[in-house]
């Protein structure tokens, strides 16, 4: 809103009737200039036709407005105007239907693979510096029996919380968004190395839409900007695991039972509630984008055993890594690294807890022609200790993992 203020102000001094003091020789006005020849002017005059037009009588240069109204009023209603083409929220969203049957028998599993429709609705919305999102699938699934329950860090229900944050930038070089949130980063294609944020297998496996491979987290995100270098750390105040296959919708194998399991043997493991920790250091030198990469917390898949309770448990993991991303060629070369130590005491001859691994990744990716690309991906998982590994699998009668 702008806002025009005028102000006059007249001052009336009375005039005294006597004459004014006669100035010192010297100091009297100076004469007029002289006046010019006849026929000359101090400005000259513009040729014919060049001169300001006249408008004919009655109409002026501009407009006057209507009485009542002034220009401060004008902008403001325009201003009005301008507020009003805005939204008081911004929704979006949409509708999803699928289905999938099995083309083999599963003597654990039903015949419908995936028989689910879902509404999307997301909400958007500034309120000063501060902006609030929230997204969330209402969901109906013909698979499942107890759809009404909600169990929204399992994904389970008739609704599932996608996003549900505020962001804000408390300083300059500072971002903050807090609440749950999808996050990624590394530079695998479904190749995850220290991307530790948790995923939904069965979303994946099932054949629902790639972006559902992304389950949420309830963290608190904190991005700091430099010069130097750029820093991500996210608190994550309780554990976030996967959604991964528990023989609900998909079989698996159980090494347990060293048998194809499904239905009849559903994973329930035990879950931690504590916090977890990541961090990432990332700038761009040149055409190069290097990145390092910490992370305090858990396997995020349940690959421990408690043999006291007969469940399956998420053991302790702490990891770090690097990448790297840069064009080669006409295309585009991603490396990345990491190093998942599993440091529970005795691990190692443990055959109730994984081992530590390294981890590295190479990839190549090219655009043949437009809107079409292909992409090469080489993948390693190296075992630590593992002759150790093979011995406590023997010991207990188990098959040892093959290299």
């Amino acid at each position: 809103m702008r806002l025009s203020i005028l102000l006059l102000s007249s001052f009336i001094i009375p005039l005294a009737q006597a004459a004014p003091p006669v100035l010192p020789s010297g100091l009297s006005p100076k004469k007029s200039a002289p006046a010019l020849p006849a026929g000359l002017n101090s400005s000259p005059s513009l040729p014919s036709g060049l001169g300001s037009p006249s408008l004919p009588s009655g109409l002026n240069t501009s407009p006057s407005l209507p009485s009542g109204l002034n220009q401060t009023t004008v902008n403001n209603v325009e201003n009005n105007e301008e507020d009003n083409n805005e939204p008081f929220i911004n929704v979006t969203g949409f509708w999803d239907l699928r289905a999938g049957v099995r083309t083999q028998t599963d003597p654990y599993e039903k015949l419908l693979s995936l028989a689910e429709t879902r509404l999307q609705i997301a909400l958007q919305k500034d309120i000063g510096p501060v902006a609030i999102n929230i997204t969330t699938d209402l969901l109906y699934d013909v698979r499942t029996d107890n759809s009404h329950n909600i169990a929204l860090d399992k994904g389970k229900g008739w609704l599932d919380l996608r996003e549900a944050n505020i962001a804000f930038s408390p300083l300059e070089f500072m971002d903050v968004k807090i609440g749950r949130q999808i996050l990624t980063w590394g530079t695998g294609d479904l190749v995850f190395i220290n991307d530790l944020f948790p995923k939904d297998w069965q979303a994946f496996f099932t054949g629902r839409d790639l972006k559902y491979l992304k389950a949420p987290s309830d963290v608190i995100k904190t991005s700091f900007f430099s010069d130097y270098a750029n820093l991500d750390f996210i608190f994550i105040p309780w554990f976030d695991a996967d959604r991964g296959i528990t023989g609900d919708k998909i079989s698996y194998y159980n090494p347990m039972s060293q048998s194809l399991a499904g239905s009849n043997a559903i994973v329930n493991p035990e879950r931690p509630y504590t916090e977890e920790y990541a961090m990432r250091l990332y700038k761009n030198i040149g055409v190069n984008e290097l990145a390092l990469y910490g992370y305090h917390g858990f396997w995020k898949s349940p690959f421990g055993f408690n043999p006291a309770t007969g469940r399956n448990r998420y053991p302790v993991m702490r990891s770090m890594g690097a990448s790297l991303r840069r064009p080669v060629g006409a295309g585009i070369m991603n490396i990345e690294v990491g190093y998942n130590d599993s440091y529970e005491k005795g691990s190692a001859n443990n055959p109730f807890t994984p081992n530590s691994e390294a981890r590295f990744l190479i990839g190549y990716e090219q655009e043949v022609f437009k809107n079409f690309s292909i992409g090469l991906q080489y993948y390693i998982e190296w075992m630590q200790e593992y002759q150790q590994h093979v011995a406590s699998l023997q010991a207990i009668g188990a098959s040892p993992i093959k290299k």
